[in-house]
């Protein structure tokens, strides 16, 4: 299982660093979060970067950029809560 899942986060790792991605993860009220389109393509969210602060990635974290109908906001889940990457 834990092979399964080291699988589907470094899918998922490559999937935002290169273009848009879709994913589902388990938000920490236990609701199942879906993503239909997020990205961490330094050529797409650099506008939106400010480089301040700590990296997420240092707490098990990943902070994504979710491209939506109401805008583009950023977003972040643990990496052990995802639960499928399409």
């Amino acid at each position: 299982m834990a092979g399964a899942k080291a699988m589907m986060i470094e899918t998922l790792k490559e999937k935002l660093r290169n273009g848009i991605a879709s994913f589902c993860f388990v938000k920490k009220n236990g609701e199942l979060r879906y993503v239909k389109c997020a990205t961490t393509n330094s050529a797409l969210v650099e506008q939106w970067t400010n480089g301040r602060g700590e990296s997420r990635e240092r707490y098990g974290c990943c902070a994504f950029l979710e491209l939506t109908e109401d805008g583009i906001q950023w977003r972040s889940f643990r990496w052990e809560s995802i639960v499928k990457v399409f």
